[in-house]
């Protein structure tokens, strides 16, 4: 509007050039098929041509304001109506989404949510499939989800990418990962407990959980988090395994029977990195941390690689010195996998020349006593899970005879409300990142129901419209006391 002045008197070169431009720019729309591109390259065009054939300038600062208002309004319809719909048949879609692990997964058509997690998953292509993954969709990073990776030292770089557990049994057991998509690029160990299945195309592996996870499961007692803060990564494993750590002030335990599973370990530096030596626990999955790790580079990504010289693996450890990926950790655990005989050494070596410090801590969990521990907290999982609207409403029917606390392993926020029977419950923080209620013992519906801030959205764009409108009123009655004059 500002400048309609010059555009009216646009030239014949220009118009040339910009016809162009549109045919372009709506050619790939259709050929794509494209529906937002289509809508708002033909809103384009509309008000080109009424720019060009329109002379009367208060009638043209009418239409350009309504186009305004149509393309906004054209671009919530199409992507809060039919979502993954429209987005389906876009060109990226055919290169990420088709032939990839999630698509795969989809397809098997599991009746309740479940969730998948794998080794270098095809990022950011679940919700297109419709299924959930470990990643949980990490562009809207939750902090809840940031903390809990803190607090278990998952060996990302970045605080928001959820590249997946790590292999880990315990994680992925509770957050209900039924598949496990291994990467021909093997970068984590095959976790504990699944058994492998079909390998498709696009270089995956895919694994079938031996436990039938939910993403409902229900704990008897609760714990602080005041103790969970005083335990390491391991130690927080196992404890998830026996009660579920809560932010209600009234915790059933003070503290929980965690067998000690850090092993007194000797390092050996030499010339390419470090060799340590433990007595290993066999049948176990053997964690090595790294705490306090620094490095003299900056602006530098360097991989350290832990080799089992017993068994020939090797795994990476990713670190991002100071620099635009720098997530400010220096805790980081990193799972070689579950071994039926003991693992008693691991080898270090760093891909590039680098002076570092850092304390080793080597710990194992005993997977079969945590299996155990899962299949219990599975068995008053509910049969149906419902979800509605998109998943912003998941409800179900518990039934136990003692009260329990019902996790519902989807993210934590503050959005969530939950009723139970009807009535309003209060939403528990649960395990950091998932939430909890208490529901007592008998026969109850639970319900969760995820409220955003729609309202203030829907007040504020009527505001941003109201103001826009009022600006062009006032300009239009100023305009016509200075002609007036």
């Amino acid at each position: 509007v500002v400048l309609l002045d010059e555009i009216m008197e646009i030239k014949k070169k220009d118009v040339i050039i910009l016809s162009v431009i549109f045919c372009i720019f709506m050619a790939s729309s259709i050929y794509y098929k494209d529906t937002a591109g289509i809508i708002m390259t033909s809103l384009g065009i509309v008000l080109f041509i009424a720019l060009l054939v329109v002379k009367n300038k208060d009638l043209l600062e009418r239409f350009v304001f309504a186009t305004v208002i149509l393309s906004s309004m054209s671009l919530i319809l199409v992507y809060n109506t039919g979502f993954l719909d429209q987005l389906a048949p876009s060109y990226w879609l055919d290169i990420y989404y088709f032939g990839s692990e999630a698509q795969h997964i989809a397809g098997k058509g599991d009746s309740n949510p479940v969730r998948y997690s794998g080794d270098i998953l095809t990022e950011n292509i679940s919700p297109i499939a419709g299924v959930s993954s470990t990643q949980f969709y990490w562009s809207n990073a939750n902090p809840y989800v940031g903390e809990f990776r803190t607090d278990i030292a998952s060996h990302e770089y970045r605080l928001y990418y959820y590249s997946g557990y790590n292999a880990s049994s315990v994680l992925l057991d509770l957050s209900a990962c039924k598949y496990y998509a291994q990467s021909d690029i093997k970068r984590n160990p095959i976790p504990y407990g699944y058994t492998a299945g079909e390998h498709i195309d696009s270089g995956y592996t895919i694994y079938t959980n031996d436990l039938p996870v939910s993403l409902v499961y229900s704990y008897d007692q609760s714990v602080s988090k005041d103790y969970w803060d005083n335990l390491s990564p391991a130690q927080r494993q196992i404890l998830m395994t026996k009660a579920v750590v809560t932010d209600d002030d009234k915790a059933d335990l003070k503290n929980v029977d965690i067998d000690p599973v850090k092993l007194d370990c000797e390092v050996e530096k030499n010339d390419e990195g470090a060799v340590i030596r433990f007595e290993g626990r066999p049948g176990c999955e053997t964690y090595l941390t790294f705490k306090g790790l620094k490095s003299d580079k900056v602006d530098e990504f360097i991989y350290f690689y832990a080799a089992l010289p017993e068994t020939g693996e090797w795994y990476p450890l990713e670190f991002y010195t100071m620099s635009n990926w720098y997530n400010g950790r220096d805790c980081f655990t990193l799972n070689l996998g579950w071994h039926e005989e003991a693992v008693n050494e691991i080898v270090l070596t760093v891909n590039q020349p680098t002076i570092y410090t850092c304390d080793f801590e080597v710990s194992t969990i005993d997977v079969a006593e945590t299996t155990d521990n899962i299949s219990a907290l599975l068995d008053n999982s509910p049969e149906v899970i419902n979800t509605e609207d998109r998943g912003t409403v998941i409800s179900f029917d518990t039934d136990s005879d003692t009260s329990k606390y019902y996790v519902l392993a989807t993210p934590y926020s503050s959005k969530w409300t939950c009723s139970i029977d009807g009535e309003d419950a209060k939403v528990l923080q649960a395990n950091i990142q998932y939430m909890a209620v208490k529901v007592p013992g008998g026969h109850h519906t639970v319900r969760f129901e995820y409220k955003g801030d729609y309202d203030t959205g829907i007040i504020l764009s009527v505001v941003g419209v109201l103001v826009f409108a009022g600006y062009m009123i006032c300009g239009k009655i100023r305009k016509d006391k200075l002609t007036g004059s």
